[in-house]
C-alpha cells in the first residue's frame, strides 16, 4: 500500500487522519521560547490563542531534514512507498526540506515509490490536496496516477480568508502586495487569497466583519460551478464568525459536507485570532 503522508499544517481532524491512515509530521511551535507540540493530547488550541491574544511570543520553524529523513524511513519500511504532500512552498520552506530529506534516504529503499508534492495551500487548503490523493489511493488509483491528477487538482483549490489584523502576517514576512496600511480605525477588512505560486496576496477590502464574510460568500459563488462539493472553513477561536459563513453559504445554495476547524496553531499564529479562512 501506498502511504500518504502530510505535516501539521493540513490542520486535519483526527478522524480523517484515522480514515485514510494519513502520517504527519508536525512542525515546530514555542511559546516564549518554550517547545510545544500542537499533536499533544496536552494542547489546547484555545488556551494558544488566549496566549496569541496576551502577545506572548509566539515562533514557528519547519521540521528539520534529520526529522524528515526519520519520518520517511518509518514510513517506507512500513509501505510501499509514500506521497507527501506539504505546505506552500510560497510561504514555507517545509517542501524543500522534505525534498532534501528524501534525496538522502531513497537510495535505501530500491523499489519503493516515493513523491514530494508542493500543495501550493495551506491549513484546509492543504488538507483538501491531502484528502483527494487518499480518496484516490484508497479507490485503488496506482502510485503514477495519483501523483499526475493530485498535481492538477491542486491549482484548482481557492483560498480565500480575512483577518482582524494584518500585524501577524506581517511580522511573519508571509504577505505579498499588500500596498497600503489597512485602518482598524476605519473597520476597514481586507480579504486575503493564496495565489497560483502558493503565496498569500491582498484580494480587496471591505468596511466591517461580516462585509468580509459576506464577501468570501459571493466570491465563493463568482469561483464555484458546482455547490455540491464539499468546503473547508478554518478560524482562529473564533467558532461563532465560522458558523455565520457556513450559515451564509447554505443561503446562497451550499448543499455540501463541509469541515469546520479551529486553524491549527502554526499557521494560526501567523494569520491571528479571529481569522476565517475558505477553501474549496
Amino acid at each position: 500500500m501506498i502511504k500518504i503522508l502530510t505535516d501539521g499544517c493540513a490542520n486535519l481532524p483526527g478522524k480523517i487522519l484515522k480514515k485514510y491512515d494519513i502520517d504527519i509530521i508536525s512542525l515546530n511551535l514555542l511559546v516564549d521560547d518554550r517547545e510545544i507540540c500542537p499533536q499533544s493530547k496536552e494542547f489546547n488550541i484555545h488556551d494558544f490563542y488566549k496566549d496569541l491574544r496576551d502577545g506572548k511570543k509566539i515562533t514557528t520553524s519547519l521540521a528539520n531534514i534529520e526529522a524528515y529523513t526519520e519520518f520517511f524511513t518509518d514510513a517506507l519500511l512500513d509501505s510501499d512507498g509514500f506521497i507527501y504532500i506539504g505546505m506552500s512552498s510560497g510561504i514555507s520552506g517545509t517542501v524543500t526540506c522534505a525534498k532534501f530529506a528524501l534525496d538522502i534516504i531513497k537510495e535505501k529503499f530500491p523499489g519503493k515509490k516515493t513523491a514530494v508534492i508542493d500543495s501550493l495551500c495551506a491549513s484546509l487548503g492543504e488538507g483538501l490536496v491531502v484528502i483527494y490523493a487518499a480518496e484516490l489511493i484508497k479507490s485503488g488509483t496506482d502510485f503514477e496516477k495519483t501523483v499526475a491528477l493530485t498535481e492538477e487538482y491542486k491549482k484548482s483549490v481557492h483560498q480565500l480568508f480575512t483577518v482582524d489584523d494584518l500585524k501577524y502576517l506581517r511580522r511573519g514576512g508571509r504577505l505579498s502586495s499588500a500596498k497600503a496600511v489597512i485602518g482598524s480605525v476605519l473597520n476597514i477588512k481586507p480579504i486575503l487569497k493564496g495565489d497560483e505560486s502558493g503565496k498569500i496576496v491582498l484580494s480587496c477590502c471591505v468596511r466591517g466583519s461580516n462585509a468580509a464574510l459576506e464577501k468570501l460568500c459571493s466570491l465563493y459563488l463568482e469561483t464555484n460551478t458546482d455547490k455540491t462539493k464539499p468546503v473547508c472553513i478554518a478560524h482562529c477561536d473564533n467558532e461563532k464568525r465560522a458558523n455565520t459563513l457556513l450559515k451564509m453559504l447554505r443561503k446562497v445554495g451550499f448543499k455540501g459536507n463541509c469541515i469546520t476547524e479551529p486553524y491549527e496553531a502554526v499557521t494560526g499564529s501567523h494569520v491571528g485570532p479571529d481569522t476565517v479562512a475558505l477553501f474549496f
